[in-house]
């Protein structure tokens, strides 16, 4: 329905790690998006106490499984970022997180700050 509403849209999902439902999975690349994200968060010796309710090797296996449904087209050298950040900002993004390896969810708060600073108050006396 989305595609036919924005058919020039790229649709991103960031799923879960489905509780290693198949067919949730399944469904999730049945309808096609151009972007799947999964964050593993942590390695396994720390997964139970960083992401109780996930599991490290479901969470391989659901990017597996990702990858060889939807393979990735490309991935962007670390030489193009700046480019892409400058894109951003030329179309009026103000808080911009581009890089290798970035997580801006982890960053929004700062991110966010840094676009809308505090409005100035000026008092005469």
């Amino acid at each position: 329905m989305l595609r036919r509403r924005l058919p020039g849209a790229t649709i991103e999902v960031l799923i879960s790690d489905l509780g290693g439902g198949h067919d949730a999975l399944e469904r999730v690349l049945a309808a096609r998006p151009d972007i799947v994200n999964h964050n593993l968060e942590t390695v396994p010796r720390l997964q139970g106490q960083v992401r109780p309710h996930a599991d490290y090797h479901r969470s391989l296996a659901v990017l597996a499984r990702a990858k060889a449904v939807a393979p990735a087209v490309r991935y962007i050298p670390p030489s193009e970022f700046a480019w892409h950040e400058a894109r951003a900002r030329s179309l009026g993004y103000r808080g911009v997180a581009a890089g290798p390896q970035v997580r801006s969810s982890y960053r929004a708060e700062g991110l966010y700050q840094g676009a809308h600073p505090p409005a100035r108050h000026s008092t005469r006396v």
